[in-house]
């Protein structure tokens, strides 16, 4: 609950409180329990539970596999030359604070001031200089007799009164009744709520209202009917305008309050002993009614919560070439904090000055944590080229009262498989599993399921999926800036359930979402994207997992361990302003294809690949309609990459298995940065470009498949870093394709 809902639900229990007191309580003794009940439940607002009815489950959109997707993976990020800071940017930084901020910093400052006051009245009571008095009471400098003491409350009485034996009867009976019901405590207390909700004239009102009906109790104990006239003389004789340490017996500010005593006296008003039947079932009825109406007050937000927050400037010291570079193109310090995943609501800013190697951010202060992860992720980054990160993703479709993960839960592995089980034996589930890729450590990858709608006059949109993930390794920890987003057909305002021509009455509705977080190694986090329609949603799943260029999984202790202790090599800032090109070369292309009569007889072979038979069947989802033409299934996915020894080992197993048999091609020299089309026999039609990276180590390999027998023709596409040696494996229905790259020397 944030301050402002509390502000208000405070305001409308005061008031109803306050309606309940002045209105329907007589009793002197019923108007003091009334009003600490009603003060007592602002305290507990902020626990009131809300009643205002089930919150909106976001829904998300449907899915279903395409007959084309592709993988794509950028150079890692590049420092760029310096770019001034202009003054319109950095003017547009400074803006007036949120109307919220305004309010709430109003309210501090005057809790703050009469704070402060309270606090220096109670400590002049404190500091109260008594002396004893041989009636059993203390004697001080104050005006009027009082009850003066918050541990140890006593009763004082002016120094050298002398008074008749009926009115030291009257004060030390008065005084008595302030002791036995603990007031000064209780005016203590209520000195701090005043405080607190010092704009709140029914608060005021309702500690007023206590006040006099206990004065009016404390005078019911202290006079007889019968000397109602000597006790108000008596009242008026000792009442002075003098602010007192303590509980007062008279006092003549306000006038109000004393004259509404003497009035009471006057006309013989009696006190009740203890509470009536009626005043409790009101209580109990009034507090029932206001808890549920205060429920019902919440300061009304946006979708997402934390961009609703009030954004507050700060400033983040970075390098001075923190600006980056992507195939040569400048970007603003917001650009890149985008990439990284952090969001930019309406009026959010950033802003890089190279003078002062300052980065100048305004945004929510969820958002700003998210800067400095990034940042100091990027300024403590190790050199952690050797490894990289495999990562996969999932896209679940279901109706919104499908019990799933909450936005942003981690999840491990076997609670993930125990979820992806439990939604294949449920009706109404779409599952998309992505592509899977594997690529350097700061770099961006791509993943698209996707259909490209190329319409005569309009701009070529897509629809299907399309995933931006950048990893980078903190503390210990994967930092994963995520970007998916789904392209939805529509047309008049409906999505479209079956096949459709891409005319232009088709319109494409995209739904996206950036976030960055941080997750343990091999886990995996869930994020909800939109509602395209009502009743169901969608929940897109990445996980990640650090590997060697071995293929093995990376030990996270040994390298956090390493970091620690400094032995990781710092990433040197490269000089030039644009990436090295691309260094020229050959690389040698081993081919080897398996087969297998039954995908049992690949899953023997290959561990962790999943037999058809016990994958369970996507159903068919209306969101992406199928095409007029007659298209083949997706034959192969990104399974992973082998080192040489892993092959060996791959291929001596193979040769013992009489139902898998092995398709040797001949090797081919391919010039780098050539698209060269492999030798083979058997009707294959195969494309590789391989690109040398900028280390000469690496090889970003791009593998296209266009034809694959028996006359099953695909548009299929891959493109994956590896290093030096290893082997791209792509997976299909009963068959393997396995190709080695070595760079030739």
């Amino acid at each position: 609950m944030n301050a402002i809902t509390f502000g208000l639900q405070a305001l409308l229990v005061s008031a109803f409180g306050w309606l309940i007191v002045r209105l329907l309580l007589r009793d002197a003794r019923h108007r003091a329990w009334g009003a600490l009940i009603a003060l007592a439940a602002l305290v507990c607002v902020p626990w009131i539970p809300d009643f205002g009815g089930k919150g909106t489950a976001v829904s998300e959109a449907a899915l279903i596999p395409l007959p084309q997707w592709k993988v794509t993976v950028s150079p890692a990020l590049a420092p760029s030359p310096i770019v001034d800071l202009g003054p319109s940017e950095m003017a547009s930084i400074w803006q007036l604070p949120h109307w919220t901020a305004l309010v709430l910093g109003a309210w501090g400052a005057g809790a703050v001031m009469l704070g402060l006051l309270h606090a220096w009245r109670t400590l002049q009571a404190a500091r109260l200089k008594v002396q004893p008095h041989p009636r059993g009471v203390f004697t001080a400098g104050v005006a009027s007799p009082c009850v003066v003491g918050l541990f140890r409350p006593v009763i004082v009485v002016p120094t050298g009164c002398e008074w008749s034996d009926d009115q030291w009867r009257w004060t030390l009976a008065h005084e008595s009744e302030h002791l036995r019901g603990q007031d000064t405590r209780v005016v203590w207390l209520l000195g701090w709520l005043r405080v607190a909700l010092w704009w709140n004239p029914f608060v005021h009102s309702l500690i007023e209202t206590w006040e006099q009906a206990r004065e009016e109790i404390c005078d019911h104990a202290a006079s007889l009917r019968n000397e109602a006239a000597s006790y108000s003389e008596f009242l008026l004789s000792i009442a002075s305008a003098q602010r007192l340490p303590g509980v007062a017996m008279a006092a003549s500010r306000p006038a109000r309050r004393l004259r509404a005593r003497l009035l009471s006296l006057l006309e013989g008003r009696g006190v009740r002993r203890g509470p009536h039947w009626l005043f409790v079932v009101l209580a109990v009825a009034s507090l029932a009614l206001g808890v549920m109406i205060a429920s019902c007050v919440r300061v009304q937000t946006a979708p997402e919560a934390v961009d609703s927050e009030p954004q507050v400037t700060r400033i983040f010291r970075v390098g001075p070439r923190f600006l980056t570079t992507v195939d040569s193109t400048p970007q603003t310090a917001r650009q890149i904090l985008e990439r990284a995943g952090v969001d930019f609501p309406s009026g959010a800013s950033a802003v890089f000055n190279p003078v002062t190697s300052q980065l100048i951010v305004k945004n929510t202060p969820r958002r700003l944590d998210q800067v400095e992860t990034v940042v100091a992720a990027m300024a403590a980054r190790q050199d952690l080229a050797d490894m990289q990160v495999y990562m996969t993703t999932k896209w679940v479709e279901c109706p919104e009262d499908t019990p799933l993960p909450h936005d942003l839960q981690i999840l491990t592995d076997p609670q993930l498989q125990v979820l992806i089980r439990a939604l294949g034996q449920k009706k109404g589930i779409d599952l998309l599993n992505g592509p899977s890729v594997t690529c350097k450590l700061g770099q961006l990858a791509t993943v698209e399921v996707v259909r490209e709608l190329v319409r005569p006059g309009s701009a070529m949109d897509w629809v299907g999926t399309r995933t931006e993930v950048t990893t980078l390794f903190h503390q210990g920890k994967l930092l994963l800036s995520l970007h998916p987003e789904l392209g939805l057909p529509m047309k008049n305002g409906q999505r479209v359930k079956g096949s459709f021509d891409p005319d232009k009455s088709i319109t494409v509705q995209h739904l996206s979402r950036r976030e960055s977080v941080a997750i343990d190694d091999g886990h995996t986090v869930a994020l909800y994207i939109g509602s395209p329609e009502p009743g169901r949603k969608v929940v897109f799943f990445v996980t990640a997992a650090l590997i060697a260029p071995s293929g093995a999984r990376v030990d996270i202790k040994e390298l956090r361990r390493q970091q620690e202790l400094g032995d990781s090599v710092k990433i040197a800032p490269p000089q030039a302003a644009a990436p090295s090109p691309a260094p020229e070369g050959k690389v040698r292309v081993r081919t080897h294809i398996f087969r297998g009569k039954t995908a049992d007889a690949l899953a023997k072979v290959f561990p962790g690949l999943k037999p058809e038979s016990q994958v369970p069947p996507e159903p068919k989802s209306p969101i992406l309609p199928t095409p007029n033409y007659t298209a083949a299934p997706m034959p192969f996915t990104l399974e992973g990459i082998l080192t040489d020894p892993q092959l060996k080992t791959l291929l001596a197993a193979a040769q013992t298995k009489q139902d898998l048999s092995i398709d040797v091609w001949p090797e081919a020299v391919i010039p780098t940065g050539k698209d060269t089309t492999l030798p083979n026999q058997s009707g294959h039609e195969l494309h590789v470009t391989p690109v040398l990276g900028p280390d000469g180590n690496t090889v970003d390999l791009t593998i296209s498949i266009l034809k694959f027998p028996p006359d099953r023709r695909t548009s299929v596409q891959t493109s994956v870093t590896i290093w030096d040696g290893q082997t791209v494996i792509l997976g299909g229905d009963t068959e393997m394709i396995c190709l080695t790259v070595d760079k030739v020397k």
